[in-house]
């Protein structure tokens, strides 16, 4: 990002995302935003979210982080709208004991109504 990027805005659920080691250890088909469910996974030990990895950047870079993680339209376009740049996060769990119903993001209506 230029230098005159300030404040980022991230928007989504997904940017924050949590992280069970735990269920995913008592179900091995869980899976989550950060590792798939299945016999092929590798379960990270401390995964850093968006939002996460963006915060300390901005800590040396000098820039901001507003966060509305709500996957609310109308609140999300207020944060954006008070933004340099502005980021949608969106993710998918998936594992190999179900096939997926279709190809879209958990948060599809969300994404579109942003970008919209």
């Amino acid at each position: 990002l230029g230098a005159g990027v300030k404040r980022i805005a991230l928007l989504g659920s997904a940017c924050d995302a949590t992280h069970d080691i735990e269920g995913m250890l008592r179900d091995w088909a869980r899976g989550d935003y950060y590792a798939v469910g299945g016999s092929g996974r590798v379960i990270g030990a401390s995964p850093v979210s968006v939002l996460a990895g963006l915060r300390a950047q901005c800590m040396r870079r000098g820039c901001e982080v507003i966060f509305d993680g709500s996957d609310n339209v109308e609140a999300a376009a207020e944060v954006a709208a008070d933004a340099d740049v502005a980021f949608v996060c969106a993710g998918v769990t998936s594992h190999e004991q179900e096939d997926r119903k279709d190809l879209s993001v958990d948060q599809e209506d969300f994404v579109v109504g942003v970008t919209s």
